[in-house]
Formats: C-alpha cells, structure tokens, sequence
C-alpha cells in the first residue's frame, strides 16, 4: 500500500510506478514531472567487473548547489532521477523521423513511438512535434548512503533491452552520462523504511541491488551503536560479493554481529541458494532477536525474493506477529 496525504504528487508517482511494475508494463510518463535538482556525477565504478551477470554500478554524487535536500535525506529513502536518451537512441528517432531537429530538444523526450506515431510527427511543425513527444517518466533508486558520507550513492545494474540496447535509466546513469556532467534528481522521503527511531538492532535481508537500502542503514550514524545482522545473496561468490570491503570493517567493529550470504551460481566454500534459504535455517536466532526487539527490513526485487522471505518469516515467526512488527514499523520492505 502506498499512503496518500492530500494527493501528495510524489506518492502518486510512486504508486504510479509500482503499478507499472505489477502490471509488466514499462515506466510510465509522469503525470506530475519531481521537482528535480542538479546533482554532479563525481564517480561511477563497477561492482562486479568479472560477474557473468548484468554489471551493476556504485555511483556517488554530490548536488550541484548545496542546499537545504542535499543534507536532509536518512537511511530508507529513495531518489527520483530524470534520465536522458542516448546520443544514438536521438540519431535513431532522427533517422526514422527523417528531419533535422537540434539533439538536446529531444534528451529528456520519450522516443518510445511505432510508426504510426512517426508518421504523423512528421506533419507537424517543430514546435507541435516536440511537444506531442511525452516526457520520459523518472526511475526511482535506493539510496545507498548516508548524508555524513558527504556523497548520494547508488547502485544501478545495467537493463539490456530486446534490441541489445541498455534501458533508458541505467543506460544513462552507467553508461552515456559523462563522469561529472548533470544527473537531475529529487530526494523522496521513503518514511516506511526509515530506522526505527529507539536503538532496536536491525535484521537486513536484501538480494543484489538491494544491498543499496540495507547499506544506508548501516552507514547511518545513528546505527553505530547498534549491533545488527544482515542476509544477504547474489550470483557469484567472487565476482558478485558487494561491498564486501565495507562489510567486513562493519564486522570489525562490531556493528554486524552476524552476517549471512548465499550465491546461487558460485559458493565458493559455502552454501548455494537464495537469500529466503537462509532464513528456516536460523529460525530459532530470528525468533530470539526479534523477542529481544530487532527490527526486520528487507530491500531488493519484488518477484521472487520478497514473497518467498515474507512466506519465510511468516513460517518462523507467524503471520499475527508478521503484522504486528509491520504495524510497529520493526518489519519494513523496500522492494521492486
């Protein structure tokens, strides 16, 4: 459920794009455009170079102005970004279009259109062309960061297309954008996977991207007292072992207390599977912690992982107390 406050445009955006992801449709064009700011892209690296699987990329960012919504974001929430069509995904609409128009009046335009569409475009004047082509809808991101950082971090896996072309948001943001060129973004609020606000220690469950959500959590400064665990699965166990470097200073310190991965391609020396397989496992440590009032928050994709961790939890826990930690904000989602 997506909550509502006086038609707050942003949560219709955001109930906008889970609707288009339940209904395998592609993104939508935004009925209300964020209210975006510039923001620079200052790094971009890839996580898992030698992975079989799609790359997935950490971005971090800085604003191009400091103000007031570059300090103000927490652990949990989610950036709306205004992604722009490729150089060639432009030359492409211009060749089917057969017509000189300048290339940055169509970066932010959706150029999605059959040949029908072409072909009535092609009758109409310039100004009438560029504005019956809807603008592209935004992408929306977890945020992988917390403000003390002093960078908004990402992490986006590549969308190979049908047409071996990359999807409009991750192609842009982890290929054609240039290192330090004007990603434009909004900070939304994602109150339902902020922290709990007393020092509850935290069970994170998440599968690839979905490190994204769990990271700003233990990034938060306001965790660093805490001791937490976190589940974790990918595809590879030594291509595919995300922010491994940071979790391992985590466990250090004594922040994570327990940590659990899983790879479904490549164990290494351990356990192949998925995240939801190492939960009956440890069935009789989540029923302790969560006695002793740890909070459950669960990030990554929404078919698949996400219905079978919350089938899981509901066999160790049981569904009445399941709701109740929902209603207590101790069992949170992020997921897509």
């Amino acid at each position: 459920m997506i909550a509502v406050d006086k038609l707050d445009e942003s949560a219709l955006r955001h109930w906008q794009y889970y609707l288009g992801k339940l209904a395998g449709s592609s993104h939508f064009a935004d009925w209300s455009k964020p209210a975006y700011s510039d923001w620079l892209l200052v790094a971009r690296h890839c996580l898992n170079p030698a992975s079989p699987g799609a790359p997935a990329y950490h971005l971090q960012l800085k604003p191009a102005v400091q103000s007031v919504e570059s300090q103000t974001w927490q652990a949990g929430d989610i950036v709306e970004v205004g992604p722009c069509n490729s150089m060639n995904r432009i030359d492409v609409f211009l060749q089917q279009l057969n017509r000189h128009l300048p290339r940055e009046s169509l970066s932010e335009k959706d150029l999605d259109v059959n040949e029908a569409q072409i072909a009535h475009l092609r009758q109409l004047p310039d100004d009438a062309l560029l504005a019956a082509l809807a603008d592209l809808g935004h992408r929306e991101y977890s945020i992988a960061s917390a403000p003390q950082e002093g960078t908004l971090d990402l992490v986006v896996r590549q969308v190979q297309l049908a047409n071996n072309e990359l999807g409009i948001g991750s192609g842009w943001l982890t290929a054609h954008a240039p290192l330090q060129s004007l990603i434009r973004l909004r900070v939304r609020s994602n109150p339902h996977f902020h922290s709990p606000a007393a020092q509850h220690p935290l069970i994170l469950i998440g599968n690839g991207t979905g490190i994204a959500g769990l990271r700003s959590h233990l990034a938060n400064p306001a965790r660093a007292t805490g001791k937490h665990w976190l589940f974790f699965g990918e595809r590879h166990y030594l291509a595919d072992n995300f922010f491994n470097a940071d979790i391992q200073h985590w466990q250090e310190t004594g922040l994570l207390t327990q940590v659990n991965k899983i790879f479904s391609r490549d164990a290494g020396d351990g356990q192949r599977g998925y995240v939801q397989d190492l939960l009956m496992p440890n069935a009789d440590d989540i029923r302790a912690w969560v006695a002793a009032g740890a909070a459950i928050f669960v990030c990554g994709s929404l078919q698949g992982m996400a219905q079978a961790v919350d089938e899981a939890l509901v066999a160790i826990l049981g569904a009445e107390q399941l709701e109740l930690l929902a209603d207590q904000q101790r069992y949170c989602r992020d997921v897509y």
